[in-house]
């Protein structure tokens, strides 16, 4: 092993790896973990990339102040803009669902309506065919209510079960500040 250059020979195939793989590169066996020495100096492996250094730099915790004096996450304004997205489709979402449950509202009148007037129509030559006219209408708009306005909330009951976990998603975000969290659920 030479820790010198950081790299050691593959128990299986004798080519040489380093010494941090954890599989060979050429037989593409499980290595066992090599056991480091204590190094004050980091050696080029041990290095963290740039990506590693900018997360570690700019911690989750760390704090950026506005000109307002509030506190802001570094992460915060990607956060927000991911949950105003998220809450936008969730609103949509819940207005779509009540718009068609008024619209199942307005189906089932006009069914009924319908059936009123051909009942009506109907009675001028038959009491009975009046009648069942307008058992049919009610019967067919209840049909057609129950089938329109129950997809109506199932919608809505999505867009609200949407908007809960975005809540709790947003409360628990490690990424925002008390104040962006409290912006994000239109608190503020």
């Amino acid at each position: 092993m030479t820790l010198a250059t950081g790299k050691r020979p593959c128990p299986h195939c004798g080519k040489e790896v380093s010494t941090r793989a954890k599989q060979c590169k050429h037989c593409f066996q499980f290595l066992a973990p090599t056991p480091q020495p204590f190094s004050a100096v980091p050696t080029e492996d041990e290095r963290p990339t740039t990506l590693e250094t900018e997360l570690h730099a700019s911690s989750l915790t760390s704090t950026i102040v506005n000109v307002s004096g509030a506190e802001l996450t570094a992460f915060g304004p990607h956060a927000m803009k991911r949950y105003r997205d998220a809450y936008q489709i969730a609103h949509a979402l819940n207005e779509q669902g009540q718009g068609i449950k008024v619209f199942a509202w307005v189906i089932a009148s006009l069914i009924a309506f319908v059936g009123l007037v051909i009942a009506v129509a109907a009675a001028k030559q038959a009491e009975l065919a009046a009648g069942a006219a307008i058992l049919f209408a009610v019967i067919a708009a209840a049909i057609t209510w129950s089938i329109i306005y129950g997809y109506g909330v199932r919608i809505a009951a999505e867009g609200q079960h949407l908007l809960a976990s975005i809540d709790v998603a947003v409360h628990t975000s490690p990424f925002m500040s008390e104040l962006e969290k409290a912006q994000a659920m239109k608190f503020l």
